[in-house]
């Protein structure tokens, strides 16, 4: 709400099963602008790693050269008022003392943010090379400390060789990682940003996916029934279907946050893979609810030898009420998730919901009637005439326990 410009469009979702972590997803592409606007929105209570001071954080290497940044010659040296175990595996190396840490820091703490500051340069650095480090404290244990020593070395850059490449290559870069990991500002426990490219090859593949899906289900429906009418009446019914989906994604954004969004639950949806998922699933409802109807006009098209009106009829009659039980009982289901499924598959629910309301409507009032395209309008009731004067010539004993 301070910043709705940085944030985008956000959308929510809890991770794990402790109610204590999130993960928000915008389509922000500055990602620094993202992270302070988190930070600033929630305060102190946004559980997030505080910076800590130490003696000499903020000087250049040099000045901290001797009293800070200590040459190990020996794997008896005694640093910092005590022998650092491990010694033995650093010599030639570097010691990076850290005092009056405030406040106190595990040394498994400390190694972690420094290997993360190595792994986020700054803008227009490149990533420092990898050297062994150890952090270790003066009882040798993972407990809070205010005094901890960093360990580091690199056979390539020995100290008694070349002072000067040690201190370039060694000391320098290492001094810096320490001060940029103990003493970083507040820090978000992931931030990823996802190239343009990345979302645009998401898009190709989700497009192609569907697009697929559309012509194998023409394709199966043409070979089944005989007939392309039959295919072209699926796919249409089917494409009618997922562009409904995608408007209700649409229209959430202007319902959300609203008396009327937040009375239906509903969110900014956005297109991802997840949705993705979801629309081919209503495809594929959508296809079987439409071969349902069409069996049955297949089965009475061969009593009367084509399709007409009343047999489109019949047919939709003879099925509605399996069509309405098995989309009842899904929408049942799918809503049940929809309320108490979590905002994990809250956007999957929300796409079958209403996939699944429209594609029952669509095979019984779209699909259906598109049979009778280009049906000559003189045949459409000769199956009428037909059932009319079988009745006509039937004896009425016989017509009256019809």
């Amino acid at each position: 709400d301070r910043n709705p410009e940085a944030m985008g469009s956000p959308s929510v979702v809890s991770v794990g099963t402790d109610d204590t972590t999130y993960e928000v997803v915008t389509t922000a592409q500055n990602a620094t602008g993202v992270r302070q606007a988190v930070v600033e929105a929630l305060g102190e209570r946004l559980k997030v790693e505080l910076p800590s001071t130490f003696a000499g954080v903020g000087q250049t290497a040099d000045l901290a050269m001797g009293q800070y940044i200590i040459p190990i010659k020996s794997q008896e040296q005694e640093i910092a008022g005590f022998v650092p175990p491990g010694l033995s595996s650093h010599l030639q190396g570097a010691a990076i003392v850290l005092r009056e840490i405030s406040p106190p820091m595990r040394p498994s703490v400390i190694a972690s943010r420094i290997e993360r500051a190595r792994l986020a340069p700054q803008p227009g650095e490149t990533t420092p090379a990898y050297r062994e480090f150890d952090v270790v404290s003066p009882d040798g244990t993972d407990a809070p400390t205010a005094l901890a020593v960093v360990l580091v070395s690199d056979e390539d850059f020995p100290h008694d060789v070349d002072q000067a490449r040690w201190t370039e290559q060694i000391a320098r870069p290492f001094w810096r990682l320490v001060n940029e990991g103990i003493n970083e500002p507040p820090q978000l426990q992931r931030v990823s940003n996802f190239d343009a490219q990345v979302a645009g090859e998401t898009q190709r593949e989700a497009l192609l996916a569907m697009i697929l899906g559309v012509v194998l289900i023409m394709v199966y429906i043409w070979m089944r029934f005989g007939n392309l009418k039959y295919g072209t009446a699926t796919v249409i019914s089917v494409l009618h279907d997922v562009l409904f989906v995608l408007a209700a994604v649409g229209i959430a954004h202007y319902v959300a946050n609203t008396f009327l969004g937040d009375l239906l639950l509903i969110e900014p949806f956005r297109l991802n893979l997840t949705m993705t998922a979801a629309i081919l699933t209503v495809m594929g409802y959508s296809m079987n609810d439409t071969v349902v109807v069409f069996d049955r006009i297949r089965e009475n098209r061969g009593k009367f030898g084509h399709v007409s009106r009343n047999v489109v009829n019949d047919s939709i009659n003879q099925t509605l009420s399996r069509t309405l039980l098995t989309g009842g009982t899904t929408i049942i289901t799918i809503l049940v998730m929809y309320v108490f499924g979590g905002p994990g598959i809250h956007g999957f629910t929300f796409a079958l919901l209403i996939g699944i309301v429209i594609a029952t409507y669509s095979s019984i009032a779209i699909a259906a009637p598109i049979l009778l395209f280009g049906t000559p309008p003189g045949e459409e009731r000769q199956p009428s005439r037909g059932r009319d004067s079988e009745s006509k010539k039937a004896p009425a004993g016989e017509l009256q326990r019809a």
